[in-house]
């Protein structure tokens, strides 16, 4: 597997698992859930710079978009 295929891998774990706590928010809300949220967060920003991803799909600037 290439180091961009293991980037892309960790990318969609990540927000596979941010959804999950997002889903979960109520009141099976944990209060150690902030700290991984801030952590996910940081980690998702580094994987989009690496990936070469804008923030927002729809800012134009995407992967795969003309």
């Amino acid at each position: 597997m290439t180091k961009i295929e293991k980037d892309i891998l960790r990318y969609l774990e990540l927000i596979e698992r941010r959804v999950y706590i997002i889903e979960h928010s109520g009141i099976d809300w944990l209060p150690e859930y902030q700290d991984e949220m801030v952590q996910i967060d940081k980690e998702i920003a580094q994987l989009r710079d690496v990936l070469g991803m804008e923030k927002s799909p729809g800012s134009g600037n995407f992967p795969g978009k003309n």
